[in-house]
């Protein structure tokens, strides 16, 4: 990898890894395990090799996005575009893996209080405009974002059940991958005390960027309908869906990259 990215292109990447890598609600929890490619990014922003202006942008889409979180700051009235020494340092040391993941978080909340980064008071977003990110992608950085994502699963495991009653099984079918992407496992809807789930169970999916759930017609998310985002690439897990569903119509469970309009894995249900 070319250490030395122009203008938007570390902000699109660090994005987009980030957002296939985290699986938990805290920034740089103690229990998940951050890349190393991205210390590395951060050890190359300290030492001066990316743009001040790029590693701030990524910071404020994904925190804007609630991606990743930090605790609450209240921001000076007056921006900044400086970055203090101690900040970039701290990214250093973090990649270097010298200081904490908390002790990095510091300096974002640093930049936060003092303007340099401008975190917007807004609902979280399920669907962040990646389509509008991937334009300005090269084929070459869309090809090392698949290759890295797919490097690393993302597990779950989601249990179906009542203490009353057994969950009720009305469509049923299987996994297969799809433009190159593997996917095995089984697709069902089912059917909980009243409440109607797509359930997957034993699978697994290759791992990609901005992967989401969609009930689709014949496979077309085009005319189907999103769920929710993929919760794991692999394991047991469970999305809800609207009592108002036609399942006749949407009869097919897709996992469908948006940020590249790639499809990855589909399952008729029957």
């Amino acid at each position: 990898m070319n250490r030395f990215l122009g203008n938007n292109t570390f902000f699109l990447i660090f994005s987009v890894i980030i957002v296939s890598s985290l699986t938990t609600n805290s920034i740089f929890a103690e229990e998940s395990e951050m890349p190393q490619w991205i210390k590395n990014t951060a050890g190359w922003w300290s030492d001066g090799q990316i743009a001040d202006s790029d590693f701030i942008q990524g910071m404020e889409f994904l925190i804007n996005q609630e991606i990743i979180q930090v605790p609450v700051t209240n921001s000076s009235p007056t921006t900044s575009d400086t970055v203090p020494e101690w900040v970039k340092n701290n990214a250093g040391w973090w990649a270097a893996g010298l200081i904490s993941d908390n002790e990095f978080v510091n300096g974002i909340e640093f930049m936060i209080g003092n303007g340099i980064m401008t975190i917007q008071n807004s609902e979280k977003i399920m669907e962040m405009d990646s389509t509008e990110i991937a334009k300005e992608m090269s084929d070459t950085t869309e090809e090392m974002i698949m290759d890295e994502t797919a490097k690393t699963d993302t597990s779950v495991s989601e249990e179906m059940q009542d203490d009353e009653q057994a969950p009720i099984t009305t469509h049923i079918g299987e996994f297969s991958g799809l433009q190159g992407h593997s996917g095995e496992g089984t697709a069902k809807i089912v059917l909980v005390d009243g409440v109607t789930y797509l359930r997957f169970e034993d699978f697994k999916v290759t791992n990609g960027p901005d992967l989401f759930v969609y009930l689709a017609p014949n496979g077309d998310v085009h005319d189907g309908l999103l769920l929710e985002r993929l919760k794991g690439s692999t394991g047991d897990q469970n999305y809800a869906v609207p009592s108002y569903v036609d399942l006749d119509e949407l009869n097919t469970a897709v996992v469908y990259c948006k940020l590249f309009g790639v499809y990855f894995a589909e399952a008729p249900l029957k």
